[in-house]
Parts: C-alpha cells; structure tokens; sequence
C-alpha cells in the first residue's frame, strides 16, 4: 500500500495537484500551548513554578499554511493514518468511494483535508472550539481515533455497495468527448476526477443518473468552467459554417 500511495502522490504532484488547495489567505484554525513562557496562576495546568511565580507556554495561533506544512512533512505512513482518520470522520463523504485503498488517493485526502480545515476555521472563529482541538492532526481533532472506529467504518463501506456506481473510465470518456467539443482542449486529471466524483456523489445521495444526463452534464460543466474559451469556439464554427456555405455558392 505504501508503495503505491507514493506513486499516486507524486503523480498528483507532478500534476500541479497538491495536498490542500491554499487560498490568498490564511485563516487562524485554532491555537497550541508553544507560544513564549508567561506568568500565569498557581495551579494552572502545565504551569512551572519558579521562584518568581507560575510560569506556562502562551497559546499560539495555528494557520493553514502551517497544517499543510506539516502535512508535507508527515511520513507516508502518518498519511496514511490521517487519511484513515478524514476517511473515519465522514470526511469523504460524496466522492463515491466505492473501496478502501482509494481513501488514500490525494484527490480525496486533499478534498477531506480541505473540509476539516474549514469546520476548523468555523469553529474555532465562532468559538465553538478551543485551541487545538479541531485542528486537522493526530494531535489535534484526530488525538482519539482509533483503529476500532476504522475498522467499523471499513465495514459499513462493504456493506453499503449495494448501489452500482457508474464505470468510472466511462463517466472519463463522456467528460473528454464533451470537454474538447465545448473548449477544444483536453481536460486535466484533476478536472476528470472533480467531474467524476460529481457523478458519484449524486449517485451516493441516490440519484438515478443515466448516461444521457452524465452527457448533459458534462457539457454544462465544461461551459462552466470555460465560457471565454466556449464562446471563442463557438465563434469560429459560425465562421466555418459560413465559409463552407460561400463555397458552394
């Protein structure tokens, strides 16, 4: 497993995918107790004491940019482990997981690993959580996970596969037939997987999806997504069409 965990997740990389996407800011998502020693009173937890009074590490703000550098610097087998954890917490939930091993995909960590980190900003600036306690680490939200909850939890991914997902080389092929007529390009891995896991989902929330609205589908969200480039397309068929029209006269 963790073999092929690597290869995913130096092809992510090699994609320009990584791990979290990070936005232009940097949101506080909870606080630890490594800040500085400040005199604090006797008797508080993990406090010192010293001739010259109580003493105990401030509390020191914990952004995003630091988690997804610790993620970076975790071993394969703690991702492993936090994937398990993310995968454990629901934290998954509507990528159409269909098997274990694919809880480790990137894809997915990054997508559940961005979930927690925003229940993570949420609830610490609203103050529903304090200090490390929702922070997306083994230390933190995950301190208590264990392999008795992944294990229940692996289980119950057994017995729900009674829906029939569509095939996912397929669902590829429909979105790439679609995304070069409406934009002329090819679509990225990440955009492939994005749509996919769309489809799954809906599938997931029990959804009939037939192949002619993955069709329409696809469609719509290549326009979504391009509608600069699907308007210069659109343009130059018009020219096409006219120039074949003057051709024949």
């Amino acid at each position: 497993m963790t073999t092929e965990f690597q290869q995913r997740q130096q092809a992510a990389i090699a994609s320009g995918m990584v791990p979290m996407e990070m936005g232009y800011n940097d949101p506080v998502l909870g606080s630890r107790p490594t800040g500085p020693l400040g005199r604090v009173p006797g008797g508080t937890e993990g406090a010192s004491e010293t001739p010259y009074g109580y003493f105990a590490p401030t509390d020191e703000a914990v952004t995003q940019s630091q988690i997804v550098e610790e993620y970076l610097g975790l071993s394969v087998e703690e991702q492993q482990r936090l994937a398990q954890a993310l995968f454990t917490e629901d934290l998954m939930k509507g990528l159409g997981i269909q098997e274990i091993d694919q809880i480790y995909d990137p894809y997915n960590v990054a997508y559940a690993m961005n979930r927690a980190i925003q229940q993570a900003e949420l609830s610490f600036s609203l103050g529903t959580a304090e200090g490390q306690e929702m922070l997306p680490t083994l230390e933190g939200r995950f301190a208590g996970f264990s392999d008795e909850a992944f294990n229940e939890a692996a289980a119950r991914l057994v017995d729900k596969y009674s829906v029939s997902y569509l095939d996912k080389a397929t669902l590829n092929n429909l979105y790439t037939k679609a995304y070069r007529t409406e934009v002329g390009r090819t679509p990225s891995a990440a955009q492939l997987q994005s749509f996919v896991a769309g489809i799954h989902a809906a599938q997931d929330a029990g959804q009939n999806v037939s192949l002619t609205d993955v069709s329409a589908r696809a469609v719509q969200t290549a326009r979504d997504l391009n509608p600069g480039r699907v308007q210069v397309m659109r343009e130059n068929k018009a020219a096409q069409s006219i120039m074949r029209a003057l051709e024949k006269l």
